[in-house]
């Protein structure tokens, strides 16, 4: 094309030689370059053009910068060849697009506009040079602009002078008003500054404007609109994810500077804030609210403004935002999200407002084969928590999708990443079981040099907690001399076999795995001394899951300073604080570290750098899936991190486990001194070939790694005529670190022939062949052939673009997610454009169930992909439906939206051949996915309209009653839990508050009951009386359009009034509404009724009296009285009294230990045991008790665990409740049920449960001479005595079982 100045006043002289024309100015009319950078903008470009070309002001050049596209841009350009300059250069961004434009401008001023934009006033380069003419001291000018959709429509109009009046640094950087088609620069600014930086592939405008201004280049705004910004699917700043990441890259870069003035130093942090603000609206807009909350969280430690400020400061700001860019913003769908409540939990430090799933739950979603726990294992067989019905944390009213009902909801994914929740917690509820070992394990003992050691190793595995018989010990070692087998041979008890043979140090752990007789390996260096338990505290995670590498802790000493007592000492403790005490032992600070900032490995992005072979087990099959140690690695640290590349990349958890503790006692003996030998350098080189982590992998570009980084898998079946088109779009990908794993399904043309003549010596590509089993085998087999961190899919008769894998690769270097995927289009047989093919625009999970919405082109993690049983072999088509569905349910999914996928259309597709098919498969690959997610009990597929069965929804198998439950006190409080464990299978239960319930009629979920339990929370966010009568109302206002609309209300009293109640009048007027709006008011006993009806007119025909559940085998409970003494070092002649509870003032404490002072000065062998989270501390210099009394009252002042409430019951004789407000006592039942007898007051609910003397004893209510003498009895009971009252205890409370609790409670009530 040919290169023209446009002046239609002035002449135009033309070269015979076919040279570029020149314009000839007229004098005065200064030259204006405009420069438009383009990529891929065939349907927008020309608009663009002409809107230049309409310009009133003629002295102009038009230099257009092809970025490289691959779409019908220079085709479109084609007509414009004697009015344009046109530029063509490989893809770089549109910074640099826009630098080549500014080293070939002639003119003195600059303007730019973008492909997709469009001038829409013929006047903008007319007014704006005559802006520059009348101030000479201005370097830039700047307008307003108007936003239009994608067909050029009105949207908003943007005056952004109106907030940002004064164009200097501050504005730029607060305000960030740049929309590079609107401005004009002079050419010498853009150059003293170098242009735009090439680095940011995004907000380079914004970097520039900043350099600009700090530079002194004085920019004014022309306050009109004058240009249209185009909003459509293909803006590069649609892609809110990467430009946040850029953003925060502009402000990191200015901010590093050492030239800023102060004024605008002393800003950083409000200047970020508001930019992270700004980002999280743009993570809001584009629809990622779990990144939205991200980022206002992280704004949270910049922010200038109160808490409670924030809140609003964010929701004034997301509508402002809204309103300047036209987009529509609806603040109840925001704030009813979950994300949003979350965030308001972090934000305003509110408790019990967590919506994350408790690891109970997650439990109850998974399937045995996409389990990582073994389907055998019988987890604890006398916890009824196990069997809790799956709650929903909070109801969230979802968007509002077609023919996917609203009360269908999801469960979250099992296990993502490294996080290993769920294995730790069936490791616990194993142990819990007492079940008994039946694991047998092959110790490798690695000897590298000597065998100096050994003897106290075997010692120490003699002396191990796990059963002997069930242990073989493997020794290996080059040179393992006669003088150590006879030593060796003196270990009749031990099973002992021998490896010695000359052998290279990396070769040694591989003998001893070949040699190895057992199912499950831990490996020991050969100086490694074991604590007691070591093998036990692994074999118990592999009683539950072979999905995981255990990593062992280790300490350092030097043996040779150690006395043969100190040795002995280290081979029978487990305790790392008497270790670290010790001067010649030190603790492997970097490991530790690591563990403390990644949550113990759960939340390391690449947990694999934490495996050291010097103390690990893992099993067999872990072996014969990865292979053994890579003996061509000399270095032994890298030798590990390759093996642990591997297994990560299998898929396979990374557990630390504190408890295996092993003590070098000569430094890694061998080791060390092998890795002195080995070139550092070389061996880092080697690595780095055969781990594509890019933290240790510097990917050049063109360079063939011995182990790829991404592979692309082709199924292949009679696709010759296409297949050497679909592989050549792969080997010229920009991103070449890339293999090509092609099955071919027995194809019957040509295919194998194409692949021969064309592909035989490329080292990146390699196929099978295999007899035809249909699509589903073929991609197994291929994915099977990958051995990638990122795995992509290609269809053999369609094609890449060239930055596809590119593009892919930098979504999840960059981010969390398991699978990305973009967007594609059609083309026909002859690779002709046809159209878009259907894009969804954000990845929805419940979208994804009612149709496939994983478009190609498909990226996804090797080992998430190797968490799923693969593709369905007994499939013929919706495959890939099948399969991104799985994969969809152990990680999470992005949406690129990119056009990165040619999807050929020539009527030999698979999903075009089996068409008649295809909805009975999408029938039956969504039934497979409710089964996986245990939802196929209460839901089913169908199809709403039989004449389109593609078109499915789900439904109920039975009528559902759906239980909403508040406040939900699940994490401190385990009666929720324990109360809905057994609800019937056709009853759904919720967490949530009265406006979920309202919200869940509104959506026609169907039978709705909202049950209350303690009403206090309502005004818990109350900060005086008018705050508590606005919430009083807000709640009222919304259980009476709740029962208007058919719902039920069930409240049970857990206590007369509030223990702590700040607004008593408002609290005694709600809970006198509740008594009359209610169906039914649940009480625990009989004999509380007449203290409620002194506060509350309760309604008798509404009461039902349903007893409280005991805690009978819900905590552990497996120490006898004996061995609970002895920890608090109890003697047998002592009486010991015991508070075990939250320590509050209602709760009598003082008055307890008042009277213990009296009962302790006449029986001195008497002592008082106090625990619990202190709520009000007490203090007992201040009480009047002798100091003799004191030294007998232990103080415990802490959350006392779960699995320890068994330690302080066995040890009392009595658990002693002095509370001065009782109705119901799930402490007293608490302590009974693990045989405690316990002391409290005579009201109607204890004297159902405590007949005095029999089970436990009885005292007069706030008499303090009562509980004395009552103390009293305790200590003159005879021993057999004490033991009769702890049996009766135990069994007088044993028929309260929750079944009946939570069956009489809804019973009638639907």
């Amino acid at each position: 094309m040919n290169t023209i100045t446009h002046n239609s006043d002035c002449q135009t002289i033309k070269s015979t030689s076919g040279a570029n024309s020149v314009k000839l100015a007229p004098t005065g009319t200064p030259l204006v370059s405009v420069i438009i950078p383009v990529y891929n903008s065939a349907k927008y470009i020309q608009k663009a053009i002409d809107s230049v070309l309409d310009q009133t002001y003629s002295n102009y050049e038009i230099i257009v910068v092809d970025d490289g596209s691959t779409d019908e841009t220079r085709q479109k350009l084609q007509s414009y060849q004697n009015k344009i300059r046109y530029v063509f250069q490989e893809n770089q961004g549109s910074a640099t697009a826009r630098n080549t434009g500014i080293k070939l401008a002639k003119g003195d001023l600059v303007a730019f506009l973008d492909s997709d934009d469009f001038w829409s006033m013929p006047e903008k380069l007319d007014k704006q040079v005559a802006c520059f003419q009348k101030n000479p001291d201005l370097g830039g000018i700047n307008t307003g602009w108007k936003i239009v959709d994608g067909a050029g429509k009105h949207i908003k109009t943007v005056q952004p002078w109106h907030k940002a009046p004064k164009l200097d640094l501050e504005t730029w950087l607060k305000k960030k008003c740049v929309r590079t088609s609107a401005m004009m620069f002079r050419r010498p600014w853009l150059e003293k500054v170098g242009g735009f930086d090439p680095e940011l592939r995004q907000s380079h405008d914004v970097d520039l404007i900043l350099r600009l201004s700090l530079a002194g280049c004085k920019t004014e705004w022309l306050k009109e609109e004058t240009v249209c910004y185009r909003q459509h699917d293909s803006n590069t700043t649609k892609d809110s994810l990467k430009q946040a990441k850029y953003i925060q890259a502009v402000l990191d870069k200015f901010f590093a500077r050492n030239d800023l003035p102060e004024s605008i130093n002393q800003q950083e942090r409000q200047i970020r804030y508001h930019t992270l603000v700004w980002i999280a609206w743009y993570q809001y807009n584009a629809g990622n609210l779990d990144d939205m909350a991200k980022f206002l969280q992280q704004s949270l430690d910049l922010s200038p403004y109160l808490k409670v400020e924030n809140i609003s400061h964010w929701l004034s700001s997301f509508k402002r935002f809204s309103l300047e860019r036209g987009k529509s913003f609806d603040i109840n769908l925001l704030t009813n999200s979950s994300q949003w409540k979350k965030l308001l939990n972090i934000a305003l430090e509110l408790r019990n407002f967590s919506s994350e799933t408790e690891p109970s739950q997650q439990l109850s979603v998974l399937k045995p084969e996409h389990n990582p726990i073994k389907p055998q294992v019988v987890l604890s067989t006398f916890n009824p928590t196990e069997s809790l019905k799956p709650i929903i944390n909070k109801y969230q009213q979802q968007a509002k999708l077609e023919r996917f009902p609203p009360d269908l909801f999801l469960p979250p994914f099992p296990g993502e990443h490294n996080d290993y929740s769920l294995i730790e917690k069936n490791v616990q509820s194993f142990v819990a079981s007492k079940q008994p070992y039946s694991l047998s394990v092959s110790i490798i003992i690695a000897c590298y040099h000597s065998q100096i050691s050994l003897n106290k190793i075997l010692d120490a595995i003699a002396k191990q907690t796990y059963p002997q018989h069930l242990i073989e010990i493997v020794i290996v070692s080059p040179n393992l001399d006669q003088e150590t087998k006879a030593l060796i041979s003196k270990y009749t008890d031990l099973k002992i076999v021998f490896e010695s043979q000359p052998s290279a140090v990396q070769e040694i752990q591989n003998l001893g795995i070949k040699k190895a007789n057992h199912d499950y390996l831990i490996i020991l260096d050969g100086d490694l001394l074991p604590s007691p338990n070591l093998v036990e505290s692994y074999l118990k995670y592999f009683h539950v899951s072979d999905c995981a590498v255990l990593i062992g802790d280790r300490l350092f000493a030097h043996s040779d300073r150690l006395d043969r007592y100190q040795v002995l000492d280290l081979a029978n403790t487990s305790n790392s604080d008497k270790f670290s005490r010790q001067d010649d032992l030190k603790i492997l600070n970097s490991q530790h570290q690591l563990y403390e900032k990644s949550n113990q490995l759960k939340k390391d992005r690449y947990p694999f750098r934490a495996f050291v072979s010097s103390n690990i087990a893992f099993s067999q099959q872990l072996i014969a899936q990865v292979g053994l140690f890579d003996e061509s690695i000399a270095h032994w640290g890298y030798r590990d991190q390759e093996l642990g590349y591997r297994i990560y990349n299998a898929g396979y958890y990374f557990i630390p486990v504190a408890d295996a503790l092993g003590v070098h006692l000569n430094l890694t003996e061998g080791r060390e001194q092998y890795n002195q030998k080995a070139s550092h350098q070389e061996q880092k080189k080697l690595f780095e070939q055969k781990c594509p982590v890019e933290w240790y992998r510097n990917y050049e570009p063109g360079i063939t790694y011995e182990v790829p980084k991404v592979s692309i898998y082709i199924p292949s079946y009679n696709n010759g005529q296409y297949i050497k088109e679909a592989v050549e779009s792969l080997l010229n990908q920009t991103y070449t670190d890339v293999e090509v794993c092609i099955c071919d399904d027995g194809s019957t043309d040509n295919t194998l022939q194409v692949l021969t003549d064309n592909f035989q010596d490329n080292p990146k590509v390699r196929w099978v062949t295999q007899v035809n089993g249909g699509i589903g085998k073929a991609s197994n087999t291929a994915v099977r052939m990958c051995r990638g961190m990122y795995i992509g899919q290609l269809d053999s008769d369609d094609l890449l673009k060239p930055d596809a894998i590119a593009i892919m690769v930098d979504y999840l270097d960059n981010t969390g997610y398991g699978c990305v995927y973009s967007s594609c289009e059609r083309i026909d047989a002859d690779g002709n454009y046809l159209q878009d093919e259907y894009s969804y625009p954000n990845f929805s999970r419940e979208k994804m169930m009612i149709t496939s919405i994983a478009h190609h082109f498909r990226m996804f993690r090797r080992r998430d992909w190797l968490r799923t049983d693969g593709f369905n072999e007994e499939l013929l088509n919706a495959v890939d439906y099948d399969m991104f569905l799985k994969l969809s349910e152990v990680c999470a999914f992005y949406h690129v939206e990119k056009m990165l996928y040619l999807r050929r259309w020539h009527g030999n597709n698979t999903s075009f051949v089996n068409e008649n098919k295809q909805s009975l498969n999408t029938h039956i690959v969504l039934t497979h996915a409710l089964e996986r997610m245990r939802l196929a009990d209460e839901w089913e597929v169908y199809a709403p309209d039989a004449n389109q069965p593609r078109k499915v929804s789900y439904r109920r198998k039975n009528p559902t009653t759906n239980v909403f439950f508040f406040p939900d006190y699940r994490k401190s409080n385990i009666y929720q839990n324990l109360l809905y464990s057994h609800l019937p299978d056709n009853y759904a239960l919720y967490s949530g508050d009265i406006g979920d319930a309202l919200q869940a009629i509104r959506d026609g979920i169907g039978k709705v009951v909202f049950h209350l339990h303690w009403t206090n929370y309502i005004l818990r966010e109350a900060n005086n009386l008018e705050d508590a009568e606005r919430l009083k109302n807000i709640f009222l206002k919304k259980l009476f359009e709740f029962l208007a609309l058919g719902g039920s209300l069930i409240w049970t009293i857990h206590n007369v009034l509030p223990h702590d109640c700040l607004y008593l009048k408002q609290e005694i007027e709600l809970r006198n509404i509740i008594c009359i709006a209610a169906s039914k008011i649940h009480i625990h006993s009989a004999s509380s009724l007449p203290e409620i009806k002194k506060h509350l007119n309760v309604p008798s025909e509404k009461v039902a009296v349903v007893p409280h559940g005991n805690y009978v085998g819900v905590y552990p409970n497996n120490m006898n009285r004996d061995e609970a003494r002895r920890k608090f070092n109890f003697t047998s002649e002592q009486t010991v009294f015991l508070f075990l509870g939250q320590i509050r003032k209602y709760k009598g404490i003082e008055d307890l230990i008042i009277a213990f002072n009296r009962v302790q000065q006449k029986f001195p062998h008497s002592h008082l045991l106090i625990a619990g989270k202190s709520m009000e501390p007490i203090n007992l210099e201040e009480l009047d008790i002798t100091p003799e009394v004191k030294s007998k009252i232990t103080l415990i002042e802490k959350y006392i665990p779960e699995n320890e409430l068994q330690h302080f019951y066995h040890a009392a004789d009595v658990a002693v409740l002095p509370y001065t407000k009782i109705l119901t006592s799930g402490s007293l039942l608490n302590a009974m049920s693990f045989s405690c007898p316990v002391i409290v007051p005579r009201v109607g609910m204890t004297e159902e449960i405590i007949q005095d003397g029999h089970n436990g004893y009885l005292y007069e209510l706030k008499n303090l001479e009562s509980l004395v003498q009552t103390m009293i009895k305790i200590i003159t009971l005879k021993s057999d005595d004490k033991n009769k009252l702890r049996e009766q205890s135990l069994i007088s409370i044993k028929h309260l079982i929750w079944q009946n609790t939570s069956a009489k409670i809804f019973q009638d009530i639907v």
